[in-house]
């Protein structure tokens, strides 16, 4: 039976997670002989997005990315809606004051610029 990179990625994540410390190594050494097997090696990204996106959701986490003038971390919740925070701070120099959030997939512009350059729209009607 043929699987997808994809579905070999999230497939591996399930069973890491649920495996014992004793089995991890062996499960590893399996999956990458199927994907030498299947010729998979050129999908290897897909395996990797699919997996970590699989871990996530199995660990209840979600990625959030904070850009900040300073790259200090603030002050956020860690967790929301039942999911654990995993926080990466950025350095973002070109920010005047505020930040920039990214939670998974959305994007929030809490940026001074963006707020000033909202003031000026209004102005603008």
């Amino acid at each position: 039976m043929k699987f997808s990179a994809k579905q070999l990625g999230a497939s591996f994540a399930k069973l890491i997670h649920e495996a014992s410390d004793k089995h991890k190594d062996e499960l590893i050494k399996s999956v990458a002989e199927i994907l030498v097997e299947e010729g998979k090696l050129s999908k290897l990204q897909l395996f990797k997005q699919s997996f970590v996106k699989t871990w996530k959701e199995i660990s209840h986490e979600l990625d959030v990315t904070i850009e900040t003038p300073d790259g200090k971390e603030p002050n956020f919740p860690k967790e929301i809606l039942g999911k654990k925070t995993v926080i990466k701070t950025k350095s973002n120099e070109a920010l005047l004051g505020g930040n920039i959030i990214q939670i998974d997939d959305i994007y929030i512009d809490n940026s001074l610029r963006t707020k000033i350059r909202k003031i000026a729209n209004i102005g603008n009607l």
